[in-house]
């Protein structure tokens, strides 16, 4: 049974869904230019002939090439579903959004280890990301 939600969706939530979709069309352009340049790659013959590999140049194998469009193709589909489960008040999306920005503030962290202070950035959109989702109070409220 599908609970009625007439719930005014926040702001934050809003950006959030909106950045996923767009998230989805990259993923789904990248995806058909790594299968598109895997086929045709394929079709024109091995790589290495190409002579790139005299100059140092290692270049992946048409099939891994449509292997990773295949994932970027997978991964767009799954964007989708978590920004329509972010404007559904969908708990699942936000748990899986908060896991990934708590990932991305662990990387950003250990970038900024090794003195790349570029990731301070990445460390205070994931932080905010990570609070609003997981101890915001208006947050809470759109997703119980």
């Amino acid at each position: 049974m599908k609970k009625e939600i007439n719930k005014e969706v926040p702001e934050v939530i809003k950006v959030l869904s909106i950045v996923s979709f767009i998230i989805v069309g990259l993923f789904f352009i990248f995806g058909l230019g790594f299968i598109n340049f895997g086929e045709s790659s394929s079709k024109m013959g091995s790589l290495e002939k190409s002579g790139l590999a005299e100059q140092g140049i290692i270049l992946p194998s048409a099939s891994v090439l449509v292997s990773i469009g295949i994932i970027f193709l997978i991964l767009s589909v799954l964007f989708y579903f978590i920004g329509k489960g972010l404007l559904n008040a969908k708990k699942w999306a936000k748990i899986v959004i908060a896991v990934i920005a708590i990932i991305f503030l662990i990387m950003a962290l250990m970038s900024l280890i090794n003195k790349n202070f570029s990731s301070i950035i990445f460390i205070v959109i994931n932080g905010f990301i990570s609070w609003y989702l997981l101890l915001n109070k208006e947050s809470k409220k759109f997703f119980d």
